[in-house]
């Protein structure tokens, strides 16, 4: 459902705009946060494999009843070394993603969306 459209003045739409990021926009800090209001899930604690660019799967959930939905994107938001995180190939799941490590061993949190 489209928002109905306002003729109220650009001053008063961009004033609205701004109380609603002001923040109001939280990616939360973990799993459990209750502050989240964007749609992703946290996965952290994550450790890469022992060899370099080795497929590492990511199990996470994007339960937004009735659908599960596939997540497209990822935010790195920690890594414990210097790296590159990396989409393998492999086709991602509904529950599953894929990813390769540039580093072995790396400890990393992600935000997938």
């Amino acid at each position: 459902m489209r928002p109905a459209r306002t003729n109220a003045p650009v001053s008063e739409r961009l004033a609205n705009h701004e109380r609603i990021l002001s923040g109001n926009v939280s990616f939360g800090v973990g799993a459990t946060d209750q502050s989240r209001n964007i749609l992703g899930a946290w996965v952290t604690g994550i450790v890469t494999p022992a060899t370099p660019n080795t497929e590492f799967s990511v199990t996470y959930s994007l339960q937004q009843s009735p659908y599960a939905l596939v997540a497209k994107y990822w935010d790195l938001k920690y890594k414990s070394a210097a790296c590159d995180i990396y989409a393998s190939g492999t086709p991602w799941t509904a529950t599953t993603a894929y990813f390769k490590c540039t580093v072995a061993s790396v400890t990393i949190s992600l935000f997938l969306h």
